[in-house]
């Protein structure tokens, strides 16, 4: 993910699926986008929302996701 954040300059952003906190708005946040697993990557554009949940994405599957 580093790499392509260098190299496209994307801008990318994380949630902590792990703060004990924000349990209760990740999962329905995650409910609400189909996100059945982490890591999940969501990618918004034009209205469109498109969820993809794949931890083995390489660099250039990520970018075509993201149409970067």
């Amino acid at each position: 993910m580093a790499g392509v954040v260098a190299e496209t300059k994307a801008h990318i952003y994380f949630i902590n699926s792990e703060e004990p906190s924000q349990l209760n708005e990740l999962q329905e946040f995650r409910s609400r986008y189909g996100i059945p697993t982490v890591p999940g990557f969501v990618h918004i554009a034009d209205g469109q929302i498109k969820v993809r949940c794949d931890s083995s994405m390489s660099a250039q599957e990520i970018k075509e996701f993201a149409g970067l």
